[in-house]
């Protein structure tokens, strides 16, 4: 029995394209490194989403794992360099639940001195404590597995990262920074679509447009709050005629014939949205 356990986890190494690079991996490399001088009674356990499984989509089942190696070989070789002097574990989380799906995976995590447990969790004990050791994803109602080891019982955070995660790190090379690949970090996940478009509008988009574009959506804005005023008028809410008869914008002329018009649309445009 281990007396000295490190674990880590969430290191998302692979997908698509740029999801390939890892920022960390020579740091790491080093950290495998020093566990090298550890004692036979050392673990180092893995605790889930050590590989981007759902994010790499151009290959299948086991074949995933052949091209994340091909492309981190130095940090498999020091894994099969560290695993011949202490034990390393590794067990599924949500982003490489396919470890839990394909018996494959053990083979060949095996051949890198991995052993690979295929389970919810693990426990370990220490000092005549038992120690509890899991991902965490059978608590998150995204990332729940239904029916855990069944590779089609897949939850709604896999569809949501397998699609645009995974498209987002084949674009992510067309862009002058390479930031759509933490929209896996974005939670909920409802505010995807307006994580998105505020972060385009800030990094990507050329100043000049988005100067352009400012005053639009500040006049959005103010649509918002015209369009609550006259509701709230028209519903005798507000004992005003402010917002209905046009008060504010009566005495602008063509302008503020102009305002009205784009206020109006815009009113449309939320009514739609709403």
């Amino acid at each position: 029995m281990a007396r000295e356990y490190y674990f880590i986890s969430d290191l998302h190494i692979g997908g698509d394209d740029q999801l390939q690079i890892c920022d960390f991996e020579l740091e790491l490399i080093e950290f495998l490194k020093t566990l090298e001088y550890k004692n036979k009674e050392t673990e180092l356990i893995i605790i889930g989403d050590a590989f981007g499984l759902w994010e790499l989509t151009t290959a299948e089942e086991a074949e995933k794992l052949d091209v994340i190696v091909e492309h981190h070989q130095e940090l498999f070789s020091q894994l099969r360099r560290t695993g011949e002097r202490i034990k390393i574990t590794l067990i599924p989380g949500n982003h490489d639940y396919e470890l839990a799906c394909y018996p494959e995976y053990t083979e060949k995590f095996g051949q890198f001195n991995v052993i690979l447990e295929p389970e919810v969790s693990i426990t370990r004990e220490i000092n005549g404590k038992k120690i509890w050791i899991e991902h965490g994803m059978q608590d998150d109602a995204h990332n729940h597995m239904p029916d855990f080891g069944n590779p089609h019982a897949q939850p709604m955070g896999y569809f949501v990262t397998h699609n645009l995660v995974g498209s987002a790190g084949r674009m992510s090379r067309f862009g002058r920074y390479n930031w759509l690949k933490d929209i896996q970090s974005v939670s909920p996940m409802e505010e995807i679509p307006g994580w998105m478009m505020s972060n385009y509008f800030y990094r990507e988009m050329n100043p000049l447009l988005r100067y352009a574009i400012a005053p639009f959506l500040i006049l959005f804005n103010i649509s918002i709050l015209y369009t609550l005023g006259a509701v709230l008028e028209h519903l005798r809410i507000l004992p005003t005629r402010i917002f209905l008869d046009s008060y504010l914008t009566s005495g602008l002329g063509i302008v503020g014939n102009l305002l009205n018009f784009v206020f109006l649309v815009n009113g449309i445009i939320i009514g739609i949205l709403i």
